[in-house]
């Protein structure tokens, strides 16, 4: 961990016992900054003071440099802390995945910034009280970007940087793809390629390194091309023989056995996942965002004690899926024959569209994105995904409308299509603290996690690449399908269907014990009568379905013990 206190008036007292009590085990003063740490110690760099959260060599340390005197950072800066003492000047910077967390609070003249949330709340002279805006966004499954629960305690986002006199962080990097002309078969091969680029520095960094293995593509596509790159990781997965439309047992069988690498299940069983949320917020600070952590919990733990390292598929449905909005741009450049033939393609498209299917289609993915921003609708989500719609408060909702608003893609300049898998890839991951969650789930079980699908050098080929490659109606993700021939079982590789969990989940969520933590230290964001009949009449009542009843019950119960905490 990293921390530091930046105290230009001395108002801060005992700021090294405070450092010392977030848990750093050592410490030292460079003029008005205070910085804690518990791995190497800082480095000088031309008259910059250089702490770097991670292996602290002296390329990593010349790349933060320069921030500490406005420079924006290059890609591969890692996560740390620059701090120019004569010229009472630095930043904070954030890696571009997010591998390592970063967190800062001002009080008046004074900076706090810690790796972790606990820690830094550990560094502040007293408590800070909920962000009300950000509990009602959480809530509502919106990203919370430079905010968390904590008024005023706000995360340096992955990809971002952030002055010290300044008052938010600015994003240092977006993809900047070519546009190349590609058959689909050529552009398969420059996915492969980027593939097992991707993946390979992660395995051989590792010692010991495993893949989180499920009957999907991504995971697969993650091992196969780490063998391809001379490693072979065991594969470790969770399985559901008790629910049939979860379980992935033969297809993980499959992969491992065509793949050759050694496969360990791990079968999901009753799990106390209420437990494992209340577990997770006295660990972290905050409380667990999805409710199914606890029932992959056995398979990490056990992982833990065999590998350093488990690397996921995380993001692969962002990266390959096809992008609707294409259509527009292909209607907006007069291309009507291939957007008739892009919207044939359409995964779960019928041979033949009848004529009210192209209104839908217009409406959908035509129209909203090429209207004037005076004439376009608000950002809106599907009444399906629209959390809490008819039990928030007016002030809530508010909220959630104006978060909604600014991270509305279609606000952004270049091709409809572009913008928004820039956003899906990119920003909204950021925005929403992707990588901070996931670094959690794997640290409780006592082993680091890698997404090697979200390497930046991966995500600027496949945006490179002509976009209609990824559209085909039986199935999405066409591009990588046809990248993986030869490498991942055809049981897999072209199947369609996804397989879900939420049965499991449901099976675990003791109602009565939700009911008793949704008090009314709620009453701010939610009219709590009304979700607690809604919980009460359960699953199949609930007007947004069984996933709706699942993760709005979960979230109103993790944010009430959170307030009460």
């Amino acid at each position: 961990m990293i921390a530091a206190i930046l105290d230009p008036g001395g108002r801060r007292a005992g700021p090294e016992a405070a450092l010392r009590r977030a848990g750093a085990t050592a410490v030292a003063r460079f003029g008005a900054m205070w910085l804690g740490w518990t791995g190497g110690p800082p480095l000088e760099v031309d008259g910059v003071t250089v702490l770097v959260d991670g292996p602290a060599g002296e390329r990593a340390a010349s790349l933060l440099a320069g921030a500490a005197r406005g420079r924006p950072p290059a890609p591969e800066v890692p996560t740390g802390l620059a701090w120019a003492a004569a010229e009472d000047r630095g930043a904070a910077v954030r890696d571009l995945t997010g591998a390592r967390p970063l967190f800062v609070r001002r009080e008046g003249e004074v900076t706090y910034l810690a790796s972790e949330v606990r820690e830094l709340l550990a560094l502040l002279p007293g408590a800070p009280g909920t962000d009300d805006e950000a509990a009602a966004l959480w809530l509502a499954m919106e990203p919370l970007g430079q905010r968390t629960l904590y008024a005023g305690v706000a995360p340096v986002p992955a990809g971002h940087w952030r002055a010290f006199d300044a008052a938010s962080a600015r994003r240092y990097w977006q993809p900047a793809p070519e546009s190349l002309s590609l058959g689909r078969e050529a552009a398969a091969e420059r996915v492969w390629t980027a593939l097992r680029e991707a993946v390979g520095p992660c395995v051989r960094a590792a010692e010991r390194p495993a893949v989180r293995l499920s009957g999907g593509l991504d995971s697969s596509a993650v091992l196969a091309a780490a063998i391809a790159e001379g490693v072979v990781p065991a594969a470790v997965s969770t399985v559901f023989p008790q629910y049939p439309e979860a379980d992935e047992a033969e297809l993980i069988a499959a992969v491992a056995g065509q793949l050759g690498a050694p496969s360990r299940t791990f079968a999901a069983g009753p799990r106390d996942l209420l437990a494992d949320g209340a577990a997770f917020l006295a660990r972290w600070g905050v409380p667990q965002e999805y409710p199914g952590r606890g029932l992959f919990h056995p398979m990490l733990e056990a992982a833990a004690a065999a590998h350093d390292v488990v690397l996921d598929g995380e993001g692969g449905d962002e990266l390959f899926g096809c992008e609707p909005f294409l259509l527009a741009d292909l209607v907006r450049h007069g291309r009507l024959a291939a957007a008739r033939r892009v919207a044939h393609r359409l995964p779960g498209a019928p041979e033949r569209l009848p004529a009210r299917a192209y209104r839908v289609i217009a409406r959908r993915w035509v129209a909203g994105p090429l209207a004037p921003a005076r004439l376009r609708p608000p950002a809106r989500v599907g009444a399906d995904l629209d959390w809490f719609a008819d039990a928030m408060t007016p002030r809530a909702r508010a909220a959630v409308r104006a978060r909604r608003a600014q991270l509305d893609w279609r606000s952004r300049p270049g091709p409809r299509w572009l913008a928004r898998r820039i956003a899906l890839i990119v920003t909204l991951p950021a925005e929403a603290g992707s990588a901070d969650y996931l670094r959690r789930v794997t640290a409780m079980a006592g082993v680091s996690g890698a997404s090697p699908l979200t390497d930046r050098r991966l995500v600027e080929t496949v945006l490179s690449l002509p976009p209609e490659h990824a559209f085909d109606r039986r199935r999405d993700k066409e591009l990588l399908r046809t990248a993986l021939a030869g490498h991942v079982p055809d049981v897999v590789r072209l199947r369609a269907e996804k397989s879900h969990f939420g049965d499991a989940v449901l099976d675990n969520l003791d109602r009565a014990a939700l009911l008793e933590r949704l008090t009314p230290d709620l009453a701010p964001y939610l009219d709590v009568a009304r979700v607690r009949r809604q919980v009460q009449a359960g699953p199949d009542a609930h007007p947004r379905g069984r996933a709706g009843w699942m993760f709005e019950s979960w979230r109103a119960a993790m944010l009430a013990t959170f307030l009460t905490r």
